[in-house]
């Protein structure tokens, strides 16, 4: 009748659940009127509270009340001074009890001087400290202390089995990363259990290993990065140094010989270069030197007297048809025709093909012939001996020679499976557009370049070197 809200904690909740209890003859009036609720605690308070002076103090103070308004201060004050008065009678202040009264955070009403002094409110964990209990509710240092210890001691004991919690939970992720098995999952929901954690507080743990999960693995991934960056950059010093090596070579000497082409690739094999970054440095570097040579020998060649006619042989082999398909620039046709004239001047007419040891014994007089020709009608653009200086100056590698003169796409080795990369005969150049060294091929026989090819570089060059071309 009198309440819209009636609530309370400890003792004060037994008292509002008492005073809200509805009656079962007018459920709009409650079963125990405040006065019944005081006898209670009168006769029966001590089996409750466990506490005298407080329920001495309760029922001073609700005496005091009365049916008054108690939204008047003044009549809130009189229930306490009766509260205290209670005390007094009963002779408590002994067991250092005096309740303190308070209004929206403001002391109302002073110690009994002399006298030390409880009180019981709503604590924030915010101030769980000597200062808050000493300052604000009036406590000696000892109580202070011991209401501290009282209040954190609930906390300490969760907080210690939470840090277990957390002991086994962190070593199980970084023994096995964050995703748990189903069984360590299970355990660890046991261990919750035991020490009674809550689910949110668990949650928690299990978020922040989530996340330090992730930034863990940012980092791994960040560094990881640097290392590659840090990686290419000493790779791009590498093959920045053998490129000035290069350069420095080229400006002294061109063409490369033996001894330099052999210092470059210890140095790129020293260092790991790759083949196909060093053939790139190679074509930018050795590209303007060999025009410039090819211009030299154009200077050189234009100074000679005008080529005589003398086609010489030692095995009485006519080179006319050769020399006037080389004239009228008719290139397929001269290079079949070289290859006709060459059996005939090894005796291999009815093989139709060159063997090692019959280019191994090849007449110099005829291969000088045959080379004078290519050379002088290609303006020194074609020819055995155009070919075997391009083999040196690309270290006799047979698949950098290949990738120079043309004969060769895309890279590859020369294994199994690197032939494919090497053209066939159709996709032969047959015009001065072609690279320096495309012609002669051979006659090639309509198959891969690549068939025939070794025989040429290494026994064709031998003699070619041998017979001073």
């Amino acid at each position: 009748e009198l309440f819209d809200f009636i609530a309370g904690t400890s003792t004060g909740g037994i008292l509002a659940l008492g005073l809200t209890k509805p009656s079962k003859e007018d459920s709009t009036k409650p079963q125990f009127p405040a006065k019944e609720l005081v006898n209670l605690y009168r006769k029966k308070g001590v089996n409750i509270i466990q506490d005298r002076a407080a329920i001495v103090f309760a029922q001073g103070f609700y005496d005091g009340l009365g049916y008054d308004d108690v939204n008047n201060q003044q009549v809130i004050q009189r229930a306490y001074d009766e509260g205290i008065v209670a005390i007094e009678l009963e002779n408590l202040f002994q067991q250092k009890f005096i309740p303190v009264l308070w209004e929206n955070g403001i002391q109302l009403s002073e110690q009994t001087e002399g006298k030390e002094v409880s009180t019981v409110e709503v604590i924030d964990t915010a101030y769980l400290d000597d200062d808050h209990y000493s300052d604000k509710l009036k406590l000696i240092e000892e109580q202070a202390r011991a209401v501290r210890d009282e209040v954190l001691e609930p906390l300490g004991i969760y907080q210690e089995n939470l840090d277990k919690y957390r002991q086994v939970f962190t070593k199980l992720v970084d023994e096995q990363g964050y995703s748990l098995s189903q069984e360590d999952k299970a355990e660890l929901k046991k261990l919750q259990e035991h020490y009674q954690l809550k689910d949110e507080d668990i949650a928690l743990l299990f978020k922040e290993a989530e996340q330090q999960q992730a930034e863990k693995l940012q980092q791994q991934q960040e560094a990881e990065r640097l290392r590659q960056e840090h990686r290419k950059a000493e790779y791009q010093a590498k093959l920045h140094r053998y490129e000035q090596e290069l350069s420095k070579a080229v400006n002294v000497a061109y063409p490369l010989d033996k001894n330099v082409r052999d210092n470059l690739k210890n140095f790129q094999q020293s260092n790991g270069l790759q083949d196909e970054d060093v053939a790139r440095v190679e074509q930018s570097v050795i590209a303007p030197k060999e025009a410039e040579y090819q211009r030299q020998l154009e200077t050189q060649r234009l100074q000679q007297p005008a080529p005589s006619n003398d086609l010489p042989s030692d095995r009485n082999v006519d080179y006319t048809r050769l020399r006037d398909f080389l004239k009228a620039g008719q290139w397929k046709q001269a290079d079949e025709e070289t290859l006709a004239v060459m059996l005939k001047a090894s005796g291999r007419e009815e093989e139709g093909w060159l063997s090692s040891k019959s280019i191994e014994n090849f007449p110099c007089t005829d291969l000088r012939t045959i080379d004078k020709l290519w050379v002088e009608y290609s303006n020194g653009r074609f020819g055995f001996s155009v070919q075997k200086r391009i083999w040196e100056s690309v270290g006799k590698d047979v698949g950098k020679l290949g990738d120079a003169i043309g004969w060769r796409k895309g890279g590859g080795t020369l294994g199994l499976m690197g032939w494919m990369n090497w053209i066939d005969y159709s996709q032969v150049t047959f015009d001065t557009k072609a690279p320096p060294g495309h012609l002669p091929v051979g006659g090639g026989g309509g198959g891969s370049v690549f068939l025939f090819f070794p025989v040429w570089s290494v026994c064709l060059f031998s003699r070619v070197e041998t017979c001073k071309l």
